[in-house]
């Protein structure tokens, strides 16, 4: 919890300070002189700010209100009954102004920063961090707003709410924020630490905000301009491909555990456990809603975008015809367990399925904790009606199934820490390979150009391996900062996306992880610690030379 706080009024000769004795105290800097005391508050009070222009007090509490207390023109002094503001469920940690004095910001426990007129009407509420936002504050011109936040985490925002960017790096609380004149951040953190930021600088991830719980799934659209994510906040989010959200989908009464882009981008479906999938129209619009007997923990278009499969709890694979505006159910494929991962393959000739039974001790996120059955299902589909072809057996539990580009590999996450990689002609399955992981493997995904695997694990990596058609060789390791929950690329091959235990989805350029890239990036980011840092020894000034901007604006 912040300390009690004290702030000069702009024209430097009054001193207002709040206190835990649940008051705001008003002082004639000069001759320290006690001029007025705030009360109102019903607990401590832990920030406070003048307005630029002197004419406002705001004042922020641990009793989940933030007052605003408006100077007197005649006597000069401050309203006795300030205007109180509610909206915000639990406590408020600071408070400041914007630079014109007619917006302020709030930063609260409750996780999220809330912006409200000088009159003090809610104007947009920031959510996108995952604990306790401790210090939020505008850029000196008003255009951008900073948040630090319990989570370790800075954020940008644009003035309408946009987060323009995440920085992490922090080992604890980010306890403080503040923007320089030229735009730089500095936050300070219970790490011990003060770190100083470029909000412009191009980071080398993309992350999409908003969710109010984990996301399970992120799904692209085949002509790169929409990406999708489900969440156990129990709406489907469409994005731009620029990060930007531009639909909710809200009608399931559950977590949205799965998402997927028709082949035609025309609907969107998203599998939950409310036991049902729902088919959307790009715009939002509801088209049909398909009841199962059980959660439905997975759903994929066929290749043609004519049949929609559906992976059951009910230990059943559910077969549904799609006319584009209605479904029809044809068939239902039985297993020995529940159905938790379905794939087609590209040719639409053969369905994946994979199954395990569920712990029901597990609670709420019980569609990603389970055990039992150790198999894929290889079915023979025929476009109406389909036969078991194959079982392929595994020492651990299969979490997801999916195939290659070319058909010819199937690749199983598993609970062992491996992925399975078989290859297969369309009818003879043979085991090729096991990949090596650091922890349970979620998902795995191969890039739609066929040359890269890439599998997320609980121990909050995702592993990438350079995949040529018959051997796989591991070239990258990356660090999550939570779990995450699948992975999946773009159609163009050039963008790798999580879906993250954290609530957010994050956007990887795939080339940022090749080796000269990530020098050049690190070089620009460098540069000025090593030009200008007095404990630098002057051989280490000259180890970006020839790196950084110049080096990427010349790939560009």
């Amino acid at each position: 919890m912040s300390s009690p706080a004290s702030l000069s009024v702009p024209d430097g000769k009054t001193l207002a300070s709040a206190s835990h004795d649940n008051t705001v105290k008003i002082w004639n800097r000069a001759n320290k002189k006690l001029l007025q005391t705030l009360t109102g508050h019903k607990d401590w009070v832990l920030g406070v700010s003048f307005s630029p222009d002197s004419q406002t007090i705001a004042s922020a509490s641990v009793d989940k209100t933030v007052k605003l207390w408006n100077r007197e023109s005649k006597t000069d002094k401050f309203q006795i009954n300030p205007k109180t503001l509610t909206k915000h469920s639990d406590i408020v940690y600071s408070i400041k102004f914007s630079p014109n004095s007619q917006e302020i910001v709030s930063a609260s426990a409750d996780t999220t920063a809330k912006v409200w007129n000088r009159n003090g009407e809610e104007i947009r509420t920031l959510k996108g961090h995952n604990d306790e936002v401790v210090s939020a504050t505008f850029s000196r011109d008003g255009k951008k707003i900073v948040t630090g936040s319990a989570d370790d985490t800075v954020k940008v925002w644009s003035r309408s709410g946009t987060l323009l960017n995440t920085f992490r790096g922090h080992q604890d609380d980010v306890r403080s924020v503040s923007f320089s004149g030229d735009g730089t951040i500095a936050s300070a953190s219970k790490d011990k630490i003060v770190k100083i930021w470029k909000p412009d600088s191009t980071p080398l991830n993309k992350i999409l905000s908003g969710h109010g719980d984990w996301v399970y799934k992120v799904s692209f659209s085949a002509d790169g301009k929409t990406i999708a994510s489900a969440s156990g906040d129990k709406t489907v989010r469409l994005w731009r491909a620029d990060g930007s959200l531009f639909k909710t989908l809200e009608g399931h009464n559950d977590s949205v555990t799965w998402v997927s882009i028709s082949p035609d981008d025309k609907t969107v479906a998203s599998a939950s456990d409310d036991k049902t999938v729902k088919i959307w129209s790009l715009n939002g619009k509801l088209l049909d809603t398909l009841s199962h007997s059980g959660i439905v923990r997975s759903v994929s278009f066929s290749p043609d975008g004519k049949i929609i499969a559906a992976a059951n709890a009910d230990r059943k694979l559910y077969l549904w015809r799609w006319n584009g505006s209605k479904a029809t159910l044809f068939a239902k494929l039985d297993h020995s367990n529940p159905v938790i991962s379905v794939s087609f393959s590209p040719d639409g000739k053969t369905i994946a399925t994979a199954t395990a039974a569920e712990d029901k001790a597990s609670g709420k996120k019980k569609a990603f904790e389970i055990t039992g059955e150790k198999r894929i299902y290889l079915w023979q589909f025929n476009g109406s009606s389909a036969k078991i072809m194959k079982t392929l057996d595994h020492q651990d539990r299969v979490k997801n199934v999916s195939f290659s580009p070319d058909g010819k590999t199937i690749a199983a996450a598993c609970a062992d820490k491996k992925v399975y990689l078989w290859g297969f002609d369309g009818k003879a399955v043979n085991l090729t390979e096991k990949l090596d992981h650091s922890d349970t493997v979620e998902s795995v995904s191969f890039s739609p150009d066929g040359k890269l695997i890439a599998a997320a694990s609980g121990g909050n990596t995702v592993k990438l391996w350079d995949f040529d058609g018959k051997k796989a060789l591991l070239s990258k390791t990356l660090e999550s900062s939570d779990r995450v929950l699948s992975v999946t690329f773009s159609s163009d091959s050039k963008t790798l996306g999580f879906a993250s235990r954290d609530r957010t989805v994050i956007l990887l350029p795939v080339e940022n992880l090749e080796l000269k890239n990530i020098i050049a990036r690190s070089c620009e980011w460098l540069g000025d610690y090593l030009q200008n840092d007095p404990n630098v020894a002057e051989g280490d000034r000259l180890l970006c030379l020839g790196f950084g901007k110049q080096a990427l604006n010349k790939k560009k």
